[in-house]
């Protein structure tokens, strides 16, 4: 029986009701989750809902660390088994569950909280699709398909890496080979990973087998692993396998791992509407040419070309020449100052005194 799950708190653009028929529905933090709760009280990975395919039975699994989870008021003590009218406390949110009764020809239908329109479960969508499909790749490099081991990893609430693995055909040998999750440096093609003390090189976390996958705990990492509906607190350094329907919450410094296996589609796209076997938007295209092409040949015609003016004067263009500059006259030497004669004159004084003291008469010897 399919579960219609209504969150009364949620991240602002994510759904608050979201409909769990079979499989996984994640709730927490971590925007990838089906459920993205925004609180403190929250972890990424805070609860798991999962169905029972042979039973049909609905559980609810504890994945936070150390943060309480109420189920009708009471602890959940790990797991426990939930149904049509149960409430859950994840945090300090509240989720109800509550029972899907509209049904469409048989198939479970849902209404969209943006408008009044019926949407049909998954499983209707899919078949829907596959009546008019084309292959978005093929071929060597198509994605991987079916049953994946699929590793998120988060830091804190923000994811920083996911990646894809699964057991492939050695294209040497002719026989499958185990795909490695391989702990270092994402340019080089490895999950990211950093240790609680520096930066994690070459270390093998994970190794994906035919059945079954086996995790390699080092000293510095813990994992809460879920077997069947038993919860397993495991310290490294150790090793351990997951089988096919187990999940395991890694933690390791700074960083978690979430490890679980999943369903990757083949990447399909809708086939676009052809006309004489060639694409609409091609056929668009060459109408649009010749329409264009049309115009252009008729504005021509309508408008005579205009023959040119002969009479027309030549433009002459000047330019403005600067004056030339007048030399710089040489600068004339300084003459030099000429002395001016001075002639001296007795004074009165000398005149008288020459009075009183007669000049004696010098006789010549000649």
């Amino acid at each position: 029986m399919a579960l219609l799950f209504v969150a009364e708190k949620v991240k602002e653009g994510f759904r608050s009701t979201v409909l769990h028929e079979s499989g996984q529905t994640i709730v927490g933090s971590l925007i990838t989750n089906h459920i993205v709760l925004e609180s403190p009280l929250v972890d990424p990975i805070h609860i798991i809902i999962e169905t029972n395919e042979q039973s049909g039975a609905t559980t609810v699994l504890d994945m936070s660390s150390g943060k309480d989870v109420f189920v009708n008021g009471r602890k959940l003590d790990v797991v426990a088994e939930i149904a049509a009218g149960d409430a859950l406390q994840v945090g300090d949110i509240r989720i109800d569950v509550k029972v899907l009764a509209d049904a469409v020809d048989g198939k479970t239908a849902l209404i969209s909280e943006s408008s009044n329109r019926l949407q049909t479960s998954p499983e209707a969508n899919i078949e829907k699709l596959q009546q008019d499909v084309t292959l978005l790749f093929a071929g060597e490099k198509r994605r991987q398909l079916g049953t994946t081991l699929e590793v998120v990893a988060f830091w804190e609430k923000t994811i920083v890496d996911v990646r894809h693995y699964k057991v492939r055909q050695s294209e040497y040998y002719g026989r499958n080979s185990a795909d490695k999750v391989v702990l270092g440096d994402e340019h080089k093609g490895n999950l990211l990973g950093i240790g609680p003390r520096a930066n994690t090189q070459n270390l093998v976390l994970a190794e994906v087998q035919e059945s079954n996958t086996r995790i390699y705990l080092d000293k510095d990492m813990q994992a809460k692993v879920r077997r069947d509906s038993k919860m397993e607190n495991i310290l490294g350094p150790s090793e351990f396998e997951l089988e096919r329907n187990d999940l395991a919450l890694i933690h390791h410094g700074p960083l978690n791992y979430f490890i679980s296996r999943v369903m990757v589609p083949n990447p399909i796209l809708q086939k676009i509407d052809e006309i004489d076997g060639k694409p609409v938007v091609l056929t668009y295209a060459t109408v649009m040419y010749f329409v264009i092409a049309l115009l252009i040949a008729i504005a021509n015609r309508a408008s005579p070309p205009i023959e040119p003016d002969w009479n027309v004067p030549d433009i002459t263009f000047s330019t403005p020449v600067p004056s030339s500059v007048n030399p710089v006259e040489p600068v004339k030497p300084v003459e030099p100052v000429k002395p001016k004669k001075v002639t001296l004159r007795p004074t009165t004084k000398a005149i008288e005194q020459t009075k009183s003291y007669p000049l004696k008469q010098v006789e010549s010897n000649t």
